[in-house]
């Protein structure tokens, strides 16, 4: 499982998600989806700011906040978006790709970052496949003045702010 952060021409980053089965048994995945937020701040905090918009709060622990997530996205598959935070379901894991077995998959999202305040931002990865606990994975990117830059070490071209 992998996520990446790269950016593009404008003020965009691309999120690259993959997973691997490489196991001949099926697995089925329940929910996908990305949480972005400030890198200052916890996802629970970031989750839980969003779902405030839906009537919906976690009780401040990851697991419940990952299991209470899929059951929104499910009813309603659109992306929960608050300025620089968002919750963005990756339907094409679930939906398209509902039973993985002796493959890999890989699905790529556009983030605008219009709303985004100069700073760190952390994107996280969960994918929830039940009866195992959800798996996740993490990275992290920075929008500054004009530019966007991925990781700690590796600078990229300039992007118009």
């Amino acid at each position: 499982m992998e996520v990446t952060a790269e950016a593009m021409r404008g003020p965009r980053v691309k999120i690259k998600t993959a997973i691997e089965n490489s196991n001949i048994t099926r697995r089925k995945i329940d929910a996908a989806f990305l949480v972005i937020g400030p890198g200052d701040e916890s996802v629970d905090a970031t989750a839980n700011h969003l779902l405030s918009k839906w009537g919906r709060k976690c009780d401040e622990t990851l697991n419940n906040m990952v299991r209470e997530i899929p059951s929104i996205i499910k009813a309603n598959p659109e992306k929960i978006v608050d300025g620089c935070r968002m919750i963005i379901p990756l339907a094409y894991y679930y939906d398209e790709n509902a039973h993985v077995a002796d493959e890999n998959l890989s699905y790529e999202y556009v983030v605008p970052l219009e709303e985004f305040p100069e700073g760190i931002y952390s994107v996280r990865f969960y994918l929830d496949a039940p009866p195992r606990l959800y798996r996740s994975v993490h990275a992290a990117f920075e929008v500054y003045r004009e530019s966007v830059s991925i990781g700690s070490d590796r600078a990229i071209r300039p992007v118009s702010a």
